[in-house]
């Protein structure tokens, strides 16, 4: 495995305390407000929403040119209602999504094109810090049937449970974790992480690179001072037995994927 140089202290902190404070406030939100509404919440918009940005329309006709565009997008576009119409349908361009679902299946879209694979035919998804629930969502409205694996901090495992138990989802192969270092299973189909392990201090983020993956569908950036790029590259070398692609997303400056797969499990 690849040696990782840990960043200084005093952006370990930074790092550590950008996320007390989220923390705090989604904590707040959940004691106080009303759960209907989340996605209305500053917190929420601030970190994991991505309203209507103009390159989700981009994204979003790459969906509708792809020749699966009617069996495989379409019908998993629509978001549950699950929250008050105003915060549901921001999506001004198509009423019955939003932004976010537009993105996320983007995501899938992506890794499938280029693993020729069907994440809901994976056994055992593993995902690090899981948004309020929306991928995980869609998977298994795609359905994925196997045992998924969510690690994130205390306060996001709450939401996710609430939001997805309320979108019918069957969370019963589900386990949640707050720490990496508590999964019992260290092995896994694929590897999920939007923007989380970018977002992580080196010194606790280097973990999980020791969990073993045939799959890998990353999407990173900048976030404060962290040498991304370094160590996403490090995580690639230290993984030499899958094939990787990093790439820039082409709509959206500063936004990468990393995308791997194991050539010998590829259909």
């Amino acid at each position: 495995m690849t040696e990782i140089v840990l960043e200084n202290k005093s952006l370990s902190v930074n790092v550590h305390e950008q996320w007390n404070k989220n923390r705090s406030a989604l904590k707040h939100h959940i004691l106080n407000d009303d759960i209907a509404n989340f996605r209305d919440w500053p917190i929420i918009r601030a970190t994991m929403f991505v309203h209507d940005a103009r390159w989700t329309v981009y994204e979003l006709r790459d969906l509708m040119t792809d020749e699966q565009w009617e069996s495989r997008w379409k019908p998993f576009l629509k978001d549950d209602v699950f929250v008050k119409p105003s915060s549901l349908y921001p999506y001004k361009r198509d009423l019955a999504t939003t932004g976010n679902s537009i993105h996320h299946l983007y995501h899938i879209y992506s890794w499938e094109k280029f693993t020729s694979k069907k994440i809901n035919k994976m056994d055992v998804i593993f995902e690090v810090g899981a948004g309020y629930g929306n991928t995980a969502r869609i998977i298994h409205n795609m359905g994925f049937g196997g045992k998924y694996i969510i690690v994130d901090l205390p306060e996001f495992c709450s939401l996710q449970k609430l939001y997805l138990k309320s979108c019918n989802v069957d969370i019963g192969n589900i386990e949640w974790y707050n720490s990496v270092d508590d999964v019992p299973q260290k092995e896994f189909d694929l590897f999920i992480s939007e923007w989380s392990l970018s977002e992580m201090p080196e010194n606790e983020r280097r973990k999980y690179m020791t969990l073993k993956s045939k799959n890998f569908l990353i999407a990173y950036g900048a976030f404060l001072e962290l040498d991304n790029g370094t160590f996403f590259n490090d995580l690639k070398k230290s993984n030499d037995s899958v094939n990787w692609i990093n790439y820039e997303n082409p709509y959206i400056k500063g936004s990468h994927y990393m995308l791997g797969n194991t050539l010998e499990h590829k259909s």
